[in-house]
């Protein structure tokens, strides 16, 4: 009686772990709080945000964003606290007519877990993107477009 019951409590107990790791690290799980992630453009009028957003496990595909709209997913972080979704994108920008493009983590698990928690809203505006600080709703920059990164450094070193 007694070993097969400990065989059971064990079988039970790997398929619990199963269903948990299951649940906890993918878009489409169903334990624990989702992390909801928003993008926006906010670049300027008339300019069009394309991107494609993935992480080791999800891709979420390919989007065009127009001025003031957003893009949102839901998911759960892993149990270990490492899920990380990058994103590439590229937009054309009307004044300097050059087309800007860049990479970026959207979501990083270390760095958002303590700064937006479960709400991580992401602004792209036409220096970077920003991130959003859910304490006291400040905004940081996540990442900086190549453009205007370049210009910051040469003023930098004239002045």
């Amino acid at each position: 009686m007694g070993i097969r019951f400990n065989k059971v409590a064990r079988g039970f107990g790997f398929l619990l772990v199963l269903i948990a790791l299951w649940g906890y690290s993918s878009v489409s799980g169903f334990f624990f709080a989702k992390i909801h992630v928003h993008f926006r453009n906010d670049i300027g009028r008339d300019v069009l945000l394309n991107f494609h957003c993935q992480s080791g496990n999800d891709d979420l595909g390919s989007h065009t964003l127009a001025y003031g709209q957003s893009f949102s997913w839901r998911f759960h972080d892993n149990l270990i606290d490492t899920t990380l979704f990058w994103c590439s994108a590229e937009w054309w920008d009307n004044n300097n007519k050059v087309q800007i493009q860049g990479s970026f983590d959207i979501y990083d698990a270390p760095r958002d877990i303590k700064t937006c928690k479960a709400n991580c809203t992401r602004i792209a505006r036409p220096d970077a993107v920003y991130g959003n600080d859910d304490h006291s709703k400040l905004k940081f920059i996540i990442y900086e477009w190549p453009r205007h990164k370049i210009l910051r450094e040469q003023n930098e070193t004239q002045a």
